[in-house]
């Protein structure tokens, strides 16, 4: 299942981004990376409960915590799969 995962990232907000997924699985969001390209620090939001994502679909999925506006960001899967956001 974790070769059949391909998910697009998106932010939305500091507190809100946007899951696609292309693959050929369900994906389970369970956290998400932020990185600061200016001196590449990085924070990890672990969310409340894992985001479903189906085959196909977009989800929007709200962050328990708040992401800065402008760091790229990235989806951790329950399968240990990293995706990020398209720069």
């Amino acid at each position: 299942m974790r070769g059949q995962e391909k998910l697009a990232v998106e932010q939305i907000s500091n507190k809100k981004i946007r899951v696609r997924n292309e693959g050929g699985t369900t994906s389970f969001i369970i956290g998400v990376f932020a990185l600061n390209s200016t001196d590449n620090s990085v924070k990890y939001v672990k969310l409340d409960a894992p985001a479903s994502v189906k085959i196909l679909s977009t989800e929007d999925i709200d962050l328990p915590e708040t992401v800065p506006t402008g760091w790229r960001t990235s989806v951790l899967t329950a399968y240990g799969n990293i995706f990020w956001e398209e720069s």
